[in-house]
Formats: C-alpha cells, structure tokens, sequence
C-alpha cells in the first residue's frame, strides 16, 4: 500500500526544514567567523548604515545568523526584506530585524509559486525606471536628493 499523500507532504516539510536549518547555521558559521577579520565587519559596516539594502530570497532567520555575528554603530538607513511567511511565528523575527536593524519585513504567504515576488519586482522596476537619468545630490542629510530628469 502506498504512503497517504499527508505523509509524504509532511516529510517533505521536515526536509525543507532541515536544509533550511542548516543553511542558518552555516550562514551564522560563516559570518561569525569572517565577521572577526575588522576589514570584512568594517565593510559590511558601512554598506549597511550608508546605503538602502533589499533582501530577496533569504530567510528571516539567515538574515538575523548573518547580521548578529556584525556589531553597528549607529546609522538610521532602511532595509527591506520581501520574504515568504507561514502561520504567525514569523512577526517576533519581525519585529525583532525592524528594532535591531531597521529591516521592514515585506510579507507575502508561503506557496510554491512564489508569484509575489515577480509582481513586486515588476512594480519596482516600473517605479524605478522613471528615475533613470535622475541625478542625485547629498546634502550631508541622511537621505540624497533626487532630482528628475528634464
């Protein structure tokens, strides 16, 4: 008699847990370890408390491994992550990127498609691609300014 489907989805899902488990902790292992040559922290550094990141097909937890082997002084940029979510665990690791951080957490539910992602990169580019010719001046303010094209 063949396994019921519920099984072979369930050991499906332990499976991707586990690959994603391990790929946290290799993530923490690498960034921990690298993370103590001052060069590499210093650089990380400055890319993050200077410039707006997007982080797309990383899991809140990878991003948390990789950032808390990282020590930052200061520095009030924003961040985003568009990440696939399921029940409501996901809210404290949330919560948690958005106070450390500055990482505001695009959501989006779980499924295999992950159709999300290509429409919120679509409406990016449709956002962005206006600005292209735009020329941006830095005031010493905390955000450039960006003037439109003529």
């Amino acid at each position: 008699m063949a396994d019921s489907p519920n099984k072979e989805v369930n050991e499906t899902q332990a499976r991707v847990e586990r690959l994603r488990t391990a790929s946290n902790e290799a993530a923490r292992f690498a960034v921990t370890r690298y993370a103590t040559f001052l060069p590499v922290a210093e650089f990380i550094e400055s890319v993050f408390v200077s410039r707006t990141l997007l982080f797309l097909g990383a899991s809140l937890e990878g991003i948390s491994a990789y950032l808390e082997g990282i020590r930052f002084r200061g520095g009030e940029q924003k961040h985003h992550v568009l990440v696939a979510v399921s029940g409501a665990s996901w809210q404290a690791r949330a919560d948690m990127l958005q106070r450390h951080y500055g990482i505001e957490v695009l959501p989006y539910l779980e499924n295999p498609h992950h159709a999300e992602v290509e429409e919120f990169l679509k409406s990016l580019v449709n956002r962005v691609r206006p600005l292209e010719g735009a020329t941006v001046t830095d005031a010493g303010g905390p955000q450039p300014t960006i003037h439109a094209p003529t």
